[in-house]
């Protein structure tokens, strides 16, 4: 994960965009979830837009997933939990994936 903070002219407010390449790991990806939650409560953070862009190696959703059917795995679970513990949500798309 790399953090940048963002100021853009004549916006008063900070960005934050923070971008993620996740571990293959399911284990290892519990540690980034704990820093996003951790990251969360940061004075750097706190009260300033902040993006997480990247590839998190989990999905939000098992109809996203080729393997799960509609069953939610833990680690999806987990990446739900830190996603809504950070008050964050998953942006919807439009046109060609």
């Amino acid at each position: 994960m790399i953090c940048c903070k963002v100021n853009i002219p004549h916006i008063r407010n900070e960005l934050i965009f923070s971008f993620i390449y996740a571990s293959n790991c399911k284990y290892e990806r519990i540690d980034l979830w704990n820093d996003l939650i951790s990251l969360d409560g940061n004075p750097e953070i706190i009260g300033k837009q902040w993006a997480l862009l990247g590839d998190f190696n989990q999905t939000l959703n098992p109809s996203k997933d080729s393997s799960s059917g509609t069953r939610i795995p833990r680690g999806m679970s987990d990446f739900r939990n830190c996603i809504s513990t950070n008050g964050l949500f998953d942006l919807s798309y439009r046109g060609l994936v």
